[in-house]
């Protein structure tokens, strides 16, 4: 522990001395001066150009720069730098470990409670237990910016807008006109190639942009985790097949815009194929395991006034999972059977929108209206048995409902299923003096297919600039988490959906202080939420064809509280958040939330060695979290400390570096309740080069 402190403590120093006598050399966020800190734009906040200090909401802004000295790998570690944020590991029960993402005490195992957004357009589908996690697996390398408001959002933004909202701004997007090309590589062995051009279109105005990373990673084998049980399953055969890696893969966008960004049309499209690291469920899978997820994201912005807006996206998202299970003992149904096919599903969704909205200003107020109707749909969603598996249970143990058919083979099939949306919504931003604005929000959701099909969501928010470098704010806002339709209708045993589920509905008071002092930024933040109708899966909730079935509940209610503390430097940030987040099932009894950390600490920073060497750190920690159930065991505290030097030319760049510096192994339980723990990787070095060729 004193060789932790002891680094925090020479890079603090070192640079809040740089801190002090740097000058303004670029515009990145960590080179600016603190008064231009306060002018940066943002739209996240309030659908309409402000600063971050400005805006009612509490908003971090993650740009280019940050990222590459933090050594971000996936966009859970660039939201762990906002304090109040995080990630845990969860699964769809098909042997993948997907991202949780969750915020400030609030977590649901059957769905993200974060709206992420692409360049400003929804990227989340409430399909697939509401979960856009192919979304969480963006790669940071295509990221330009990062735009995070914590706190209810659906007065802006509508369902799913829980706890925070996250705006992912793309690197093929706006100015300046540069190519890039980046190769990287590391241990396992793991490697990526990258490039991004843009440039004019022929000799107009117009601009294109072009991204695309190919990349794969042979992951890591877990001999020790199958030896020390902490991967605890009795039919895993090899411990070399536990494997958290990723197969060949890529993501490429292109985006083009108009002079003035009156149009603009962006193009998205992923092709992932994850490592079979099964985390709750089944046995380690043979080499014959198949796990496929494809993104396909449209989208289109025009312009034809200044104060008309219209917009409209259209997304494809499908994955494909297949399972050809070794089993080594008896299954439970008397048989024995080895390298057999027994799991699978595959599914696709399809989301669309369009959105037309109207800005404009009357005196001291800016003002926002609009309206969007979306649909979602679900389409080709299978679930395969082996045929010899299904027989001995039983076809209807599988699958009983109108809503599913199943064939002879074991393939279960869904009816496609389908959501309609109608969303009106309304904002005021007024300035009422140089020292004090108010804002005031409202929306109005409606769904076709649930059986609340009315919400409405208020925000109301005061700013006021006590002194000249220090503010106040001011937040009181309500955001709701509609039932997905996996949860309201599925029929699958041992699961049964529960059509009549209302809404989860959360309310959340916070306020915020901001003070400029020479060398940094510092801004200290509390809330308070609660939150109603928590929707949970109770185990023999329901007698269903004379068997007790597991179904979807609306039970108890949830709240939490706590702070956040934030201090910025130019060359240094240190964020802390403090949670107490409790949860009761109808029974009047509060418990500790589950898989939440009450403390978490992030400290980086970037000190200049020598003229084009500069060394970066950031060290990560997080406190205890509470198991789900006596299956588990408690996670123990952890610390991760990455690093990396850099050497910096005008074109070329090269960095090496360590993560997970002092091999911290740590492990964390998996929210589907079993007794499987995800453990993560110890050390790791990497190296990347990078030649950038910017155009005057």
């Amino acid at each position: 522990m004193k060789k932790y402190i002891l680094f925090i403590l020479i890079i603090s120093f070192s640079s809040k001395i740089n801190a002090q006598n740097d000058s303004i050399v670029s515009d990145t966020l960590w080179d600016l001066s603190l008064e231009e800190l306060m002018n940066i734009d943002i739209e996240i906040a309030t659908k309409t150009k402000s600063t971050i200090d400005d805006s009612p909401s509490i908003v971090s802004v993650i740009n280019r720069e940050m990222i590459e000295k933090t050594n971000a790998q996936t966009l859970g570690d660039i939201i762990r730098m906002v304090p109040g944020l995080d990630f845990s590991k969860s699964s769809l029960g098909w042997g993948e470990p997907l991202d949780e993402f969750y915020g400030r005490g609030v977590i649901n195992t059957f769905s993200q409670t974060i709206l992420i957004l692409l360049n400003g357009m929804n990227k989340f589908n409430d399909f697939t237990y509401a979960s856009p996690f192919m979304s969480t697996r963006i790669n940071v390398d295509m990221i330009k910016r990062v735009e995070i408001i914590r706190g209810p959002g659906s007065a802006l933004y509508g369902g799913n807008a829980f706890a925070a909202v996250i705006n992912i701004i793309t690197r093929d997007k706006g100015k300046p006109d540069e190519t890039v090309f980046e190769i990287s590589g590391g241990e396992n062995p793991h490697g990526s190639a990258y490039l991004l051009s843009k440039h004019k279109l022929f000799n107009t105005d117009w601009k294109i942009g072009f991204q695309g990373k190919y990349f794969f990673d042979k992951g890591r084998t877990y001999n020790e985790v199958q030896k020390n049980k902490i991967y605890t399953n009795l039919t895993l055969p090899k411990s070399d097949k536990i494997t958290d890696g990723i197969d060949p893969s890529f993501d490429l966008s292109i985006n083009l815009s108009a002079p003035d960004n009156k149009f603009n049309f962006q193009f998205w499209h992923t092709d992932h194929n994850m490592h079979p690291f099964l985390t709750g469920f089944f046995p380690q899978p043979n080499d014959n395991y198949k796990y496929q997820t494809k993104q396909t994201f449209f989208n289109v912005e025009f312009k034809p006034t200044k104060n008309l807006i219209f917009s409209a996206y259209h997304s494809i998202m499908s994955w494909d999972s297949r399972l050809s299970l070794y089993w080594e003992h008896d299954t439970i149904v008397g048989e024995r059977y080895s390298d057999m096919d027994l799991y699978g599903a595959s599914e696709k969704n399809l989301n669309s929108s369009a959105t037309i909205a109207y800005v404009f200003d009357i005196k001291k107020h800016n003002i926002y209206f609009g309206s969007t109707f979306s649909q979602e749909e679900q389409l080709d969603a299978t679930t395969t048995y082996n045929s010899k598996i299904a027989e001995l249970y039983g076809y209807e143990n599988f699958s009983d409902s109108k809503e599913t058919v199943i064939t002879e083979e074991g393939w279960v099939s869904y009816l496609p299923q389908k959501r309609n949306k109608i969303s009106l919504y309304f904002h005021d931003n007024w300035k009422i003096s140089e020292d004090l604005a108010a804002t005031f929000g409202l929306r109005y959701d409606y769904y076709d297919d649930l059986e609340e099909k009315n919400i409405l969501n208020p925000r109301f928010g005061i700013v006021w600039r006590a002194f000249e470098k220090s503010k106040f704010k001011l937040l009181y806002g309500q955001a709701f988490r509609p039932p997905s339709p996996s949860e309201t209708s599925i029929i699958l045993n041992p699961i049964k959906g529960n059509p009549k589920l209302k809404s989860e509905k959360i309310k959340t008071t916070e306020i915020a202080f901001i003070h400029y002092f020479e060398f940094a930024r510092f801004q200290i933040n509390s809330f308070y939420s609660f939150v109603e109708n928590p929707i949970n899966l109770v185990e023999d909730g329901i007698l269903y064809n004379g068997e007790n079935w597991d179904t979807f509940e609306n039970l108890g209610n949830a709240k939490m509280y706590g702070c956040e503390l934030e201090l910025q430097g130019k060359q240094f940030w240190v964020n802390y958040s403090y949670v107490n987040s409790k949860q009761n099932n109808g029974n009047g009894k509060y418990k500790r939330t589950p898989f939440i950390a009450s403390h978490q600490l992030n400290i980086g920073g970037h000190y200049e060695l020598y003229d084009k060497i500069t060394i970066n750190n950031q060290i990560f920690f997080k406190s205890a979290r509470p198991a789900l159930n006596e299956n588990q065991s408690k996670t123990k505290p952890y610390i991760v400390d990455d690093i990396s030097i850099v050497y910096k030319k005008k074109i070329v760049n090269f960095k090496i570096g360590v993560r997970n510096l002092f091999n911290n192994i740590w492990k964390m339980p998996l929210q589907d309740g079993g007794i499987y723990e995800y453990p993560y990787r110890g050390r790791e070095l990497f190296a990347t080069l990078t030649i950038k060729i910017m155009k005057k």
